[in-house]
């Protein structure tokens, strides 16, 4: 039986709902076509002397891929934040009634902003390694630290912001319930 505090959630918030899990398939289309177009770029082989450098196409397009990752990642905690105001005070913080096993203390949009900030950061680190002339492998691992650095952005953001909601609202605890 479905808990009780999931019926008294506003349209709003579960329009939030909705937008938030539409952002990930997004991202992964994204990210997957500039990763297969940055690597499906061949020499043509020109024979006027007019050919463009290919490796500033494909920095080029990972940079735009990355930049476009970075904005959806921060669209998907925008949502989060909405979606927590448009809450009621009793259920603001609600997880779904199916938690993962494997990350018990995560809600399943706090996991989905991990997983999109982790993805952001490799992407970020594909970049880097494609702008650098030697290639580096540790550029990759730059990124992979910063989509952690963006993790504990995030997070530590939205508790300043969960908590400054709660305040304004008049709540003792809705953590708690």
């Amino acid at each position: 039986m479905a808990d009780q505090r999931y019926l008294k959630l506003s349209p709003e918030y579960l329009h939030y709902n909705e937008l938030i899990w539409k952002v990930p398939s997004i991202s992964i289309t994204l990210g997957s076509g500039v990763v297969i177009a940055v690597f499906a770029i061949a020499d043509t082989g020109c024979s006027n002397g007019n050919c463009p450098d290919l490796n500033v196409i494909q920095s080029g397009l990972l940079l735009f891929g990355t930049l476009l990752m970075f904005a959806l990642t921060s669209t998907v905690f925008g949502y989060r934040i909405y979606q927590s105001a448009a809450a009621p005070s009793d259920v603001a913080r609600l997880e779904p009634p199916f938690r993962s096993s494997l990350f018990p203390g995560l809600g399943s949009n706090m996991l989905l902003q991990i997983v999109m900030c982790l993805a952001t950061g490799f992407l970020a680190g594909v970049t880097l390694y494609a702008f650098t002339k030697w290639k580096n492998p540790e550029t990759i691992i730059v990124g992979v630290a910063f989509g952690i650095f963006l993790i504990v952005f995030c997070e530590g953001r939205f508790c300043k912001l969960f908590d400054e909601l709660k305040a304004r609202r008049g709540d003792v605890d809705a953590s708690s319930t």
